[in-house]
């Protein structure tokens, strides 16, 4: 289990290995950009929690349906 805490090495050594998405909420007909540069999704019951690459989170309720590596993004649907 990843700790509440743990540090997020970011530094320019590591970058090239990350892999950073687009996150976008769909509500019926809209889409909304949540974050971007998004590299850590963690499910927490029925919240999903989002990390962007300088450490800043966003906490949304929803379902993820996809994520799409080749176009660097992820969908999480509003119930």
């Amino acid at each position: 289990m990843i700790g509440e805490n743990e540090n997020l090495n970011t530094s320019p050594a590591n970058q090239e290995e990350m892999c950073e998405l687009k996150t976008i909420l769909v509500d019926g007909e809209r889409r909304e950009t949540l974050m971007e540069n998004t590299i850590r999704i963690r499910i927490t019951g029925e919240r999903i929690e989002l990390t962007d690459i300088l450490g800043e989170r966003k906490i949304t309720d929803g379902k993820i349906k996809e994520i799409n590596i080749t176009r660097q993004e992820a969908i999480i649907v509003k119930e």
